[in-house]
C-alpha cells in the first residue's frame, strides 16, 4: 500500500508539475487576449455579440452606432453573462446576435469562452454556482483540461516546429487565389469540425432562451444575424438543423439571413465562413440600411 502510494504521489506531482508548465506558457500568449476580450466601451446602446464571423467586421461598425463586442469561439453562455453586464453598466437599448448553424452544437460546448466571460459575472449573480467555480477555477487554471488551452499549446508547438523545418511562415494565400480543389478541401475541414457531433448542447439552448428572456423582462431589443458565407462552404454543409435560428423564430425574435449574400464573391472572403476586412466593410454598408 505504501509502494502504492508512493507512486500515485510522484504521478500526481508530475502531472502538477506539466499543468503548472501548461499554465504559464498559456497564460503568456493568452494574457493579452484576455485583456483585449474584457474591453468594452459602455457609451453605446447598441451591441453586436457573436463569434469570429462577428468579430472580423472589427470596430467598423461603431460608425453606425453599434459596439462590436463578438470574439472568436463566444457561446451563447458567455454572450448572455456580457449582456447581463452590459445591463448593469450601460443604457442597453439592443442587441444583436450572430446565430449560425452550429451556434448550440458540442461544437461551440466544447470550444468557447467561458472562463473569459466568468469576469462579467460573479458568483452571486449566477444561477449555476458550480459552473461558476468550474469556469472561474477549474478552466482557467487546470489547462490540460480546457480544449481551448490544449489548442492554444498545441499550435504554439506547431508553428514553432514549422518555423525550425521550413523557416519563418509565409503569409496564406487569398482565398481567391486558392485552388478550386483547395477550396473544397479546406470547407470539407471546416464542415467535419463544426458539425461532427451534430447533438445539441442543452446549456447552450437555455442559454439562449435564457437571453431571450432576459432581454424581454428589460425591454431590450433582440434580433439575429447569420453571416455570408462561401459558395462553395454552403454546398458542402447541405442541410443543416439551424436549431439557434428556430429559437429565435418561435420566440418571434427577427432573423436576418445573409448566409448567401456574397457567395459567389471569394474576393470578398479570408476563408471559407469568414469575410476579409473588404467584406466586412460592403457587409457593415448592408446592414446599416437594414439591421442598425
Amino acid at each position: 500500500m505504501k509502494r502504492f502510494l508512493y507512486h500515485l504521489s510522484i504521478f500526481a506531482l508530475g502531472l502538477l508539475v506539466l499543468n503548472g508548465a501548461a499554465y504559464v506558457m498559456v497564460y503568456r500568449i493568452d494574457f493579452k487576449e484576455v485583456k483585449d476580450y474584457v474591453k468594452a466601451d459602455l457609451d453605446f446602446d447598441t451591441f453586436l455579440l457573436s463569434d469570429s464571423q462577428g468579430r472580423v467586421l472589427e470596430m467598423v461598425t461603431e460608425q453606425y452606432g453599434v459596439y462590436n463586442f463578438s470574439w472568436n469561439n463566444e457561446s451563447y453562455v458567455d454572450m448572455g453573462r456580457k449582456l447581463k453586464y452590459l445591463a448593469r453598466n450601460t443604457r442597453l437599448s439592443r442587441i444583436i446576435v450572430g446565430v449560425p448553424d452550429y451556434a448550440i452544437l458540442n461544437y461551440r460546448e466544447q470550444y468557447n469562452n467561458n472562463d473569459k466571460s466568468v469576469y462579467f459575472t460573479t458568483f452571486r449573480l449566477e444561477k449555476n454556482k458550480v459552473e461558476f467555480l468550474r469556469d472561474r477555477y477549474l478552466k482557467r487554471y487546470v489547462v490540460l483540461l480546457n480544449a481551448r488551452s490544449r489548442d492554444i499549446l498545441l499550435g504554439s508547438f506547431r508553428e514553432k516546429m514549422k518555423s525550425l523545418v521550413s523557416g519563418p511562415a509565409q503569409p496564406p494565400k487569398k482565398w481567391a487565389e486558392v485552388s478550386d480543389g483547395e477550396r473544397r478541401e479546406h470547407a470539407l475541414t471546416r464542415a467535419e469540425e463544426q458539425y461532427a457531433d451534430s447533438t445539441v448542447s442543452v446549456r447552450l439552448e437555455q442559454a439562449l432562451e435564457e437571453m431571450i428572456t432576459f432581454c424581454r423582462e428589460n425591454n431590450i431589443e433582440l434580433a439575429g444575424i447569420k453571416f455570408p458565407l462561401t459558395q462553395v462552404y454552403i454546398n458542402t454543409l447541405g442541410e443543416k438543423d439551424p436549431g439557434a435560428e428556430r429559437i429565435l423564430r418561435r420566440q418571434q425574435i427577427p432573423v436576418y439571413d445573409y448566409t448567401h449574400l456574397y457567395e459567389t464573391r471569394k474576393e470578398l472572403f479570408r476563408d471559407q465562413d469568414h469575410l476579409n476586412p473588404e467584406g466586412a466593410e460592403l457587409f457593415v454598408r448592408v446592414l446599416s440600411g437594414e439591421v442598425f
